[in-house]
């Protein structure tokens, strides 16, 4: 089952999990009237969309009902997490994204609520908080990005990665590791300090080499050179020791964490005074992030640029700073 909209119908044969019969779906919008009158047989209305199914020969209608309600609360989803990727990164100004994240959010606890935590759709539900954080994050809001970080981490459960998949592994530790872009981008340098470092870093490799990267960070902002340096080098370690073809999302970890081993060299030599070397560095940082692939929200969450803007503008860069975070809203077509 596809996509929707005020223009064509989507259908296709949908095989349900744990049975061989088959059923047609239909999901299409439906008009003020139809939804107005009574649940009609084999059919739920969500979203302004009508979902129907018609059971194949070896069915009996219990296999679509028990369809629909899968699809009800999928299109529920859907709904909220396509609404709150327009009002993504770039396109925030209001909180409305907020709104639509919530939403997304509430549709995936109806969900947990039916089936439980024991599936694939753990990680969408990660997903959907991850971009409700990212929307928070550019919104300011400070209280509901750690809210759902923490959920996150709640999900990602010790237990619940040892089990899975190292794919999914991945995912799992990836997502439960972004609560450091969230502290990053508020500022919270103490709290980055007296944050613990994972306590089984082959479970967790990702975290454990963002918790590096942050603690290096909080470190240069609060001018404790020495301290940073060292955790410069335990963030080093930790990426060493994940594998080349491990991956989050559509990137390799490691192609996701030199965006931060640049970002920390520049932080690093910024607060050392080296202005040039900390400008080139986070400048590397802004190339190697523009060549991720593409995911939603962005693989490294913190944008390089408002580092570099911020740092340029603070030694009278401003012509600079100002086309970095031009090219960064997207107003000069370089992105």
């Amino acid at each position: 089952v596809g996509g929707v909209d005020d223009r064509r119908v989507v259908g296709g044969p949908c095989v349900v999990e744990g049975g061989e019969d088959l059923a047609h779906v239909v999901i299409e919008p439906a008009d003020q009237a139809e939804i107005e009158l009574a649940a009609e047989p084999g059919a739920v209305f969500v979203e302004g969309l009508v979902v129907r199914h018609a059971c194949g020969e070896a069915g009996d209608g219990r296999v679509g009902d028990r369809l629909l309600r899968d699809l009800q609360r999928q299109v529920e989803i859907e709904v909220g997490r396509d609404e709150l990727l327009h009002h993504g990164e770039r396109e925030v100004r209001s909180d409305e994204g907020d709104e639509q994240g919530e939403r997304a959010v509430a549709a995936d606890d109806k969900y947990l609520d039916y089936a439980g935590d024991q599936n694939f759709y753990t990680t969408m539900r990660c997903h959907d908080l991850h971009l409700y954080m990212y929307v928070a994050m550019f919104l300011g809001q400070y209280g509901k990005a750690t809210h759902a970080a923490d959920r996150i981490r709640a999900m990602a459960t010790p237990e619940l990665i040892a089990g899975s998949a190292p794919f999914m592994a991945s995912i799992l530790d990836g997502y439960s590791a972004m609560t450091t872009h969230v502290l990053v981008r508020f500022g919270r340098w103490h709290d980055l300090i007296a944050s613990q470092e994972p306590k089984d870093r082959t479970l967790r490799p990702i975290e454990s080499a963002m918790h590096a990267y942050g603690q290096g960070v909080a470190h240069a902002a609060l001018g404790q050179i020495e301290e940073a340096e060292a955790a410069r080098e335990a963030f080093d370690q930790a990426a060493a020791a994940i594998p080349e073809d491990a991956i989050f999302l559509s990137n390799t970890v490691r192609d996701m964490l030199r965006i931060g081993e640049a970002m920390l060299d520049g932080e690093l030599e910024y607060r050392k005074g080296n202005y040039d070397r900390a400008f080139d560095s986070l400048r590397l940082a802004v190339s190697r992030d523009d060549a991720l692939n593409y995911t939603e929200p962005w693989a490294w969450m913190h944008p390089p640029r408002h580092a570099l803007g911020a740092l340029l503008a603070e030694q009278g860069e401003f012509d600079e700073a100002e086309a970095v975070y031009r090219a960064d809203l997207g107003y000069d077509g370089s992105l």
